[in-house]
């Protein structure tokens, strides 16, 4: 890492329910990690779930959703245009509906103990404690860390008291093959 970089951990929310879901993270990551002033640290077990969708809205494919701890040198806005870019070379079209499935959804959890609020970002992620499939694998690799405003709590707290109730069900093996294979 260059030492002129202020470098910050951030977490990402990924999942994909369409195609090879574990693939297409894992190509992500590894691209994602090829960055210059990106570093993927660790990466949390894969968790399949059934897709949340709006009511009425027909059955859509499952879910493999992870967390992924990075250390990055971008501002959040930086970092999200190159996750927005890697969900585009996925396949994923800006265009799409939000409750349409996608090759590959990355979403910026929290960035720093950043705080934002605009058109195009907010931090931390406003719909985080809502999200099951996003606490649990959280959990896993920093339980004690502190969310900030307006959540406050830290990621088991929010993971004790989130009422999503979709099943979850953790997947045997990694969520990034090729980047932390033994």
């Amino acid at each position: 890492m260059p030492s002129s970089v202020a470098w910050t951990d951030a977490y990402l929310g990924v999942g994909a329910n369409l195609g090879d879901r574990i693939a297409q993270i894992d190509q992500a990551l590894v691209r994602l990690d090829a960055q210059a002033e990106i570093s993927v640290e660790r990466v949390s077990s894969a968790y399949e779930s059934e897709a949340h969708r709006r009511p009425g809205q027909e059955a859509v494919p499952a879910f493999i959703n992870g967390v992924v701890h990075i250390r990055t040198g971008l501002s959040a806005h930086a970092l999200l245009r190159a996750t927005q870019a890697l969900e585009e070379q996925a396949g994923r079209l800006a265009s799409a509906p939000r409750w349409a499935p996608r090759p590959l959804d990355i979403d910026l959890l929290m960035v720093g103990a950043e705080t934002a609020c605009t058109e195009r970002l907010t931090l931390p992620h406003p719909r985080l404690h809502e999200r099951r499939f996003v606490l649990m694998p959280w959990a896993e690799l920093a339980p004690n860390l502190w969310v900030p405003d307006p959540f406050d709590a830290t990621v088991q707290n929010l993971l004790q008291t989130c009422s999503d109730a979709h099943a979850l069900h953790r997947r045997s093996g990694p969520l990034a093959r090729s980047l932390f294979s033994a």
